[in-house]
Formats: structure tokens, sequence, C-alpha cells
């Protein structure tokens, strides 16, 4: 017949009866049970503190690299050799005029000169398509007009560009400029004749946001289209 709760009581006290070897060493071995499992658990809260230590670090370390910023300023050193700080230095914005202006005579001068060194010539082609925008009009132009006129065969021949002018189009916008410029030709050393050129030139920002673009094109000015007429002889 099944015990009542007395007889299970009394069992239970007899388990434990400190004059009961047995009893003695199942009480030693759940006591042992019992401090490894109070160990692993201070163990558990010891490791999930270190974590949140650890959280909370990285989480202010990350702040601060956000916020922390160095100001550079502009030094002045004098006549005896001391340096004195005269103002923080202002950096240009991407679309300064100044800025626009010599990418725009940068693609010239690449597009249009032809140099014998053919080691400086293929890095001046490699420049002029890292100043246009990828599948836009300049990029085809410039496609169609290598083709009718590959520098890389014209080995005896030597055009040097000179740039008069690189202007606005617009007062209203600084996306679209004129250029002026005149390119002398040699043919095996010999002069052969100045000629003269005008030009519009459409440009686009978009800021580079990767390593290879900030390679390519560091301030992101991109020339997206651009005409370029033969003028009379000034």
């Amino acid at each position: 017949m099944p015990k009542g709760k007395a007889e299970k009581a009394l069992d239970l006290h007899e388990a434990y009866d400190p004059m009961n070897p047995y009893a003695i060493g199942k009480k030693e071995y759940d006591d042992r049970y019992e401090r490894l499992a109070k160990n692993l658990a201070s163990w558990r809260r010891v490791a999930f503190l270190m974590l949140l230590l650890l959280s909370v670090s990285v989480v202010a370390v990350l702040w601060i690299a956000q916020t922390v910023k160095v100001v550079p300023f502009i030094v002045q050193v004098d006549q005896h050799g001391y340096q004195m700080a005269i103002k923080p230095a202002e950096a240009s914005d991407v679309t300064d005029d100044r800025i626009i202006m010599a990418r725009i005579a940068d693609f010239i001068t690449n597009m249009r000169s032809i140099y014998s060194d053919r080691t400086v010539l293929v890095a001046m082609l490699s420049k002029t398509y890292d100043s246009v925008a990828q599948g836009s009009s300049a990029q085809q132009k410039l496609d169609e007009y290598f083709r009718a006129n590959n520098p890389l065969t014209r080995t005896n021949v030597v055009v040097e560009v000179t740039l008069q002018s690189v202007l606005r189009a617009s007062p209203e916008s600084n996306m679209t400029w004129q250029a002026e410029w005149s390119e002398k030709v040699y043919e095996q050393e010999k002069f052969i004749g100045e000629r003269f050129y005008k030009g519009t030139f459409v440009v686009e920002v978009n800021p580079p946001t990767d390593i290879k673009e900030i390679m390519r094109n560091p301030l992101g000015v991109f020339v997206s289209d651009f005409h370029v007429t033969e003028k009379l002889a000034n």
C-alpha cells in the first residue's frame, strides 16, 4: 500500500540520520554538487558582469572616436624659429570654383596633350578617364575622340596644351564652365603650327565612398559632358 505523508517524512529523516554512514555519504555527495552549482552560478554572474563592462567600454570608445576631432591650425614661424598658431585652417568646399577650375584644366591637358614618352602618355590617358563620370556622355565622347585620334599611334607628334581661361558659363551655377586653350603641334621635333580651341564642360560632384574611388578621384569632381570646337587664330 502507498505510504502516507508521515511515513515519507520518517523515511526522509532516516535518510539523513547522522548515525547512518550511508546517510552521511549521501549528504556529502549532495553538498559537493551544491557547492559546484553555486560556484557555477557565481562564475556566470562574473562573466555577465565582464561582458556588460566590455560592452560599455566598446560603446564609450566608439563615442569618443566619433566626437574627438583634430582641428588643424595655420602655424607661422618667425625669423627666430619660434612657432605661432595663427588661426584654425578652414577646409575648402568641394564645389569651390578653384577646385572645379583645376579639375577642368587638368582634364583638358590630359585629354589633348601628346608626348613622345609612352609611359607618361598612358598615365595621362588614365587620368583623363578618372576625371569623367562613369556611363556619362563625357565617357562616350572620350571613347569616340580617342578612337579617331589615338595618341599612342602618333609616335612622331608632340602636342603642348596651354590653358588661357576657365570661367563659369553662368554666374548662377558653377556646374557649367567654358574654357579656352591653345595647342602647339610639333612633328619630328619641328614646329608645325598652333591651334586654338574653346569648350563647354558640365561637371557633377559625387564624393567618393570607398578606397578605390578615393584613389581614382579623391574630390569627387567629374566631367559629365563636354563640347569642343576650334577657334580662329587669336
